[in-house]
């Protein structure tokens, strides 16, 4: 939980674009921190572990998941022609990954690309279903 709490931290503070509800602390560290440390606290409660591996597991996952975020997303975005840039234009150009249909959404869009899919989906749903715009259900 501390790899992917910091990873998603990151990634919210530095790339994702969304409505704010006014604070920093709701949008970005919160709802993160609270699952987090619920996750954390229901290990120890349910004896999985100790309250000391606990504390280690969070440390060590929540640097590689800063560590992860800054070498896969952070300086290759930054610094596109650097190692990191280099090798994930490699990965995305791959043939493997072009027949697999692998993208970088957040690459290209600052939203990864959800709202223009989610209004070409509407448009084909709207098209599709415009039977029904003329029924009246009660």
């Amino acid at each position: 939980m501390g790899y992917f709490s910091s990873f998603l931290i990151c990634h919210m503070y530095f790339r994702h674009r969304f409505v704010s509800s006014g604070s920093v602390v709701l949008d970005q560290l919160f709802p993160n921190t609270a699952w987090c440390a619920i996750v954390a606290y229901s290990r120890f409660v349910l004896l999985y572990h100790t309250p000391h591996q606990v504390k280690w597991g969070l440390g060590i996952g929540m640097v590689l998941g800063v560590s992860h975020y800054v070498c896969t997303e952070l300086l290759p975005t930054k610094f596109p022609d650097s190692v990191f840039g280099r090798i994930r234009s490699a990965i995305v150009n791959h043939p493997v990954s072009v027949w697999l249909r692998l993208r970088d959404g957040w690459g290209v869009w600052e939203d990864g690309g959800r709202e223009a899919e989610w209004k070409q989906w509407r448009i084909e749903w709207l098209k599709q279903h415009a039977h029904l715009a003329g029924k009246k259900t009660t």
